[in-house]
């Protein structure tokens, strides 16, 4: 079942809401325990002061300490629903008349120090409460020791804990209302918040709707001061620039290939108009042959370089074999040679000295691609070069990688065309009055370098000639093949 995605408005409301909702709770729950704390420390002081009171009344009483004249001894705003006097061994001198106060804990005075000290507080449960008192409320109790001459006793008492009730309830109460109240409204700030937040990008997701090949040229533009937004749409733009120059560029490679195939292929249609309309002589069919032999090796040419130049391609697959470097050298000469001749170019190879270990210096590749690739470098330099030069084939063992070297006797390459030699269907003038190329050549070499791991340059020389330097990775027997 496909997972179901939710909008970035819905998710960034949700999780502003979440992380509101935590901190909040966070936050009543460190109020609470604060004030709990506070109002409870609170509460003992005040039941301190209230029977250190009452123990100053009872040491200022005249008479014995009983039932009747105890309660009298009470302070102003004590509320004790309890109390008691015991002696040291725990027996009850007098108390406020609850049947059960000998049930009252008292081992606690056993950590009491002797003297004019606070007292120890402790909580009586509710059970044991209603066992006391009828009222199933627990209690806070105090037991504070102080000395009636040169004897030690212990004042008991206990108040109701509702107090402590009473100061947080109104303070819950607020919490248990304005927590949905306040996730509410942070919702509702968080919807509007998103909405702004996100309004940018489906802006520019309305305007990447309207990307066509027809409008590559037009470029997105959103209103937006964040650098975010902004680094986004400059990456669109880009993104669109680069399809505009490729689409561009597919339009002019079919151009280019419907022109050199047509070119052909139109000859051939108007020699063989021009030989039914004539008078039909073998001369004249020997002539249609030879001219239809020219124009169709032509085009072959042209498919073959198309073939050769789709293999080129980084997304094509590709051969890993060693390939030895000198057979490389020795089959372009080979075939290179005829050429050569017909255009009076003496070709030149060399060998540079190895310290590989293999003699033949081999290269990872595809042999045909790599042997097109050098043949089309020295078929450039042989249109270029005039009668009577040289071309040089060179090839060097360079640290882990091979370098060759195709130098010819050129005029070498004007400063307008170095940027865009490698492109396809560029052709530098030529110096002699040969023009068999398409412009494809380089750009064969190039996608060959490229598709093999190298690098491919061109420099001119002082005087007369080009050079065109090639660096290929060196065949590793010890790396993974890729």
């Amino acid at each position: 079942m496909p997972h179901r995605a939710h909008s970035l408005r819905f998710k960034l409301a949700a999780w502003f809401v979440l992380v509101f909702f935590l901190i909040q709770t966070t936050l009543v729950g460190a109020i609470v325990y604060f004030r709990r704390g506070f109002i409870e420390n609170s509460l003992d002081n005040a039941q301190t002061l209230s029977a250190e009171a009452m123990v100053d009344n009872v040491l200022a009483a005249e008479g014995e300490w009983t039932e009747g004249n105890i309660e009298a001894l009470e302070p102003n705003g004590a509320d004790f629903v309890l109390f008691a006097i015991r002696n040291e061994a725990g027996e009850v001198m007098a108390s406020s008349g609850v049947t059960e106060i000998g049930t009252l804990p008292f081992s606690a005075w056993e950590v009491v120090p002797a003297g004019p000290v606070g007292g120890v507080h402790t909580k009586i449960g509710a059970e044991r409460a209603e066992t006391l008192t009828g009222n199933a409320q627990s209690l806070r109790f105090i037991t504070l020791p102080f000395r009636h001459g040169d004897d030690l006793y212990y004042f008991q008492a206990a108040t109701q804990d509702r107090t402590l009730e009473r100061f947080l309830g109104p303070f819950l109460d607020l919490v248990v209302l304005g927590v949905p109240v306040g996730v509410i409204a942070a919702l509702i700030a968080a919807w509007i918040i998103a909405g702004r937040a996100v309004a940018p990008i489906r802006q520019l997701s309305k305007a990447a709707q309207g990307v066509s090949p027809t409008s590559l040229s037009e470029r997105i533009d959103v209103p937006s001061t964040d650098s975010e937004i902004k680094r986004l749409e400059e990456e669109l733009n880009s993104a669109l620039e680069r399809l505009e120059v490729g689409y561009k560029a597919q339009d002019q490679f079919i151009s280019n290939v419907s022109h050199e195939l047509r070119t052909p292929v139109a000859v051939l249609l108007t020699q063989a108009q021009v030989t039914q309309l004539g008078e039909r002589t073998l001369d004249k069919s020997y002539a249609f042959v030879k001219k239809a032999e020219l124009q169709l090796k032509r085009l072959g040419k042209v498919v073959e370089s198309f073939l050769v130049l789709a293999r080129a391609n980084p997304s094509g697959r590709l051969l890993r074999e060693p390939v030895s470097t000198i057979d490389i050298v020795l089959g372009c000469i080979q075939s290179c040679k005829e050429i050569a001749e017909q255009n009076q170019v003496r070709l030149i190879p060399s060998l540079g000295s190895t310290d590989a270990e293999d003699p033949e210096f081999p290269l990872r590749g595809d042999a045909e691609l790599l042997q097109t690739m050098v043949e089309n470098l020295v078929h450039n330099a042989i249109s270029h070069s005039p009668a009577g030069g040289e071309v040089a084939l060179e090839a060097h063992y360079m640290e882990d990688t091979i370098q060759f070297v195709v130098r010819d006797q050129g005029p070498g390459i004007p400063e307008a065309y170095r940027e865009h030699i490698f492109e396809r269907f560029v052709q530098v003038p030529k110096a002699s009055e040969r023009r068999d190329g398409m412009g494809l050549g380089l750009a064969i070499a190039h996608g060959i370098v490229q598709l093999h791991g190298g690098t491919i340059s061109v420099h001119n020389h002082e005087g007369a000639g080009c050079s065109f330097v090639v660096h290929l990775p060196m065949f590793d027997p010890d790396a993974a093949p890729s």
